[in-house]
């Protein structure tokens, strides 16, 4: 392996651990979420009420980059036009007021 596959190598090591939500912007995020309307469609089909959906037993989000994921999948299933850093931004606001992950 050459020195800079090596060099290459070792940048990419930390950024798979990195936390997906760095540099997020948690005052962008609660704006999106609410205009985009994300709790009001979730309450619209489970039935629970906002905290009731994100923090119930039995959800999908484990991990900060499970979180990431699933917002990025609603702003492509329902065609929000979000951009990256703006599903960031959402799911930092969302980890900071119901879901408490650390990794």
């Amino acid at each position: 392996m050459s020195c800079l596959a090596c060099a290459l190598a070792a940048l990419t090591i930390p950024a798979a651990h990195a936390n997906p939500l760095a540099g997020a912007d948690l005052a962008n995020g609660r704006a999106l979420h609410d205009s985009k309307r994300c709790a009001a469609c979730h309450i619209d089909k489970t039935a629970h009420d906002e905290a009731g959906f994100y923090q119930r037993p039995d959800r999908k989000v484990k991990t900060l980059s499970d979180l990431r994921r699933q917002v990025g999948l609603c702003n492509s299933q329902l065609r929000l036009e979000l951009f990256p850093d703006d599903e960031r931004d959402i799911a930092a606001y969302l980890n900071t007021a119901f879901y408490k992950l650390d990794k």
